[in-house]
Formats: C-alpha cells, sequence, structure tokens
C-alpha cells in the first residue's frame, strides 16, 4: 500500500498551519532558509506555514563565505538574523530570528506551543550530536508538545534526510494498514549515531574547515538542502510518501524511503519499548 505521511487534521492545503522552526544556519541550513522564503512566496504552499523562527548562535566568519550563503558584507553577523533579514526584505516576509543556540532551557520558550490546528515542525541543519540530544529529548513527553521534526546531515560527500513524528512503539505500529501515516519514529531513532557524541569527539575538522581542505565537496549542503526542501514541500501539500532520503553526491545517487507496511514491520521487530527508552532519557 502507497502510503501518505502527513496529520490527519492536514489532509488538505490551508486546513492546518505549521510553525517552522529551522534550528541551524550554517552549512545547509543557510540554503535551506532561502527555499522556505521561496516556498512562503512562490505557491499555494506560503498557506500552510503559519510563521518562520531561525535559530543560531554563531556568526558569519570569512571562511563561510562562498561555501554557504554569505557574502563579505555578512562577516560578524549573525547568521540567523543575516538570512532573516535579507529575505524579509527581498520577498517582504516576516521571518523570525534568535541569536544563539537552542538549549535545554530555552527551548520551550522559543517552540511555540504544538497543537493540532498548529503543529511544530523543526528542520534540523545540525552538525553536532549534542544539538541533536537536545532535541531529541524536548519533543518527547519530557516537552509535551508533539512535534513534527525532519533532519538533514551530511559528510564530505554524502548524506541522509529523516523525517519523523514520535518516539512511541506503539504509535508506530498504528501506520501499518493506514492510508495517511502520522507517526514515524524521529530521525535519532533510525540512525542512532545522530546522537552518539563519539562522533562529536573524533570529528576534528568543521564543515567549512573540510571545505577549505577541499575534503568536502562544495555542493553537498545545497544538494541537501534542496533535497530536504522538496521533501518539505511534498509533506506540506500532502504527497510525501517516503521518511528517508539518502545520497551520495560523488556516485550520484539518491535513495529515498517509502513508507510501507513492510518497512513499518521491519522496523518495529527490531525495536521494542525497552530499546527506545534510554535512547529518550
Amino acid at each position: 500500500m502507497l502510503k501518505k505521511i502527513l496529520p490527519k487534521e492536514t489532509a488538505q492545503i490551508g486546513a492546518s498551519k505549521f510553525h517552522l522552526v529551522l534550528v541551524g544556519c550554517g552549512g545547509t541550513g543557510s540554503f535551506l532558509a532561502g527555499h522556505l522564503a521561496r516556498l512562503l512566496t512562490g505557491s499555494v504552499i506560503g498557506e500552510t506555514i503559519e510563521d518562520v523562527l531561525l535559530i543560531d548562535g554563531d556568526s558569519v566568519e570569512s571562511k563561510n563565505v562562498g561555501r554557504q550563503l554569505f557574502s563579505k558584507h555578512d562577516v560578524g553577523k549573525n547568521k540567523a538574523e543575516v538570512l532573516a533579514n535579507r529575505y524579509n526584505l527581498a520577498f517582504g516576509l516576516d521571518i523570525k530570528w534568535y541569536p544563539d543556540f537552542l538549549t535545554q532551557d530555552n527551548f520551550s520558550e522559543l517552540l511555540p506551543g504544538s497543537n493540532r490546528s498548529h503543529p511544530v515542525l523543526i528542520l534540523g541543519c545540525l552538525d553536532t550530536a549534542a544539538a541533536r540530544k537536545i532535541i531529541l529529548d524536548k519533543v518527547t513527553d519530557k516537552w509535551g508538545n508533539p512535534a513534527w521534526w525532519l533532519d538533514a546531515g551530511n559528510g564530505p560527500s554524502a548524506g541522509q534526510i529523516v523525517l519523523g513524528s514520535t518516539g512511541s512503539i506503539e504509535k508506530i505500529s498504528s501506520g501499518i494498514g493506514a492510508y495517511l501515516v502520522e507517526y514515524l519514529p524521529y530521525p535519532p531513532l533510525v540512525f542512532p549515531d545522530l546522537v552518539n557524541p563519539v562522533q562529536d569527539i573524533e570529528k576534528s575538522l568543521s564543515c567549512a574547515e573540510m571545505l577549505q581542505s577541499e575534503e568536502q565537496s562544495l555542493n553537498v549542503n545545497a544538494l541537501v538542502a534542496g533535497l530536504m526542501a522538496e521533501m518539505l514541500r511534498l509533506f506540506l501539500t500532502g504527497d510525501l510518501s517516503y521518511n528517508i532520503v539518502q545520497l551520495d553526491v560523488s556516485s550520484f545517487i539518491t535513495v529515498p524511503n517509502l513508507v510501507t507496511d513492510e518497512w513499518l514491520e521491519d522496523y518495529l521487530s527490531k525495536q521494542s519499548a525497552k530499546d527506545l527508552t534510554p535512547s529518550l532519557a
């Protein structure tokens, strides 16, 4: 059975509006911000978006210019503020920004309380396990508000994009036999390494530094952002049927994972409440 992924209350465009929160405005996030601005102005998809908030505590450095979507004029300024002001001015939008990092303490303050008529959709463009762990901790019952989470990550030439909405096996299992799938495992529950702090310790170079040393493709972040934006567009129009996209720039391979009963059953057969609970603690 070919399934569609969306909250049941948003089966029609405009039936509900999402709060979009972009966390991380660097390598991938700076490109994704432009796509969000275009979605807001270039199609009826704008009707499905209540508001957009950009979050990042970093300032633009000279090494970011040309590799991320910043200019020499932006050096020294906050990344989230630069992007929000740029697209607000260009398209007459009202994108908000927060010039600091997302933390356990400010999470509930920054992210609007989600409800069935105005759900939250977190767009994660982060490069540390610790930052993803903050989101994972908060989107569970500890925060108390259900949220969708579309996460993107990449290495030198490959990456993945994952969409999820729950950490509950019972809720995930409800999608078996259903046409509309409202519950999918959060990104770190599909790829546990996303919240593995060992990765951060072993990682010696940032994305910008890898680009400078030519260890990372100049285009991988832009390509990931483009695929992420298309996945978001399909989700907002109710036409998304896959929850994961994996890509390899060096070999020009892109592999989507269709959400089927077979995939859900296979995933659930490898998981249990005992397996999931520790990762959410």
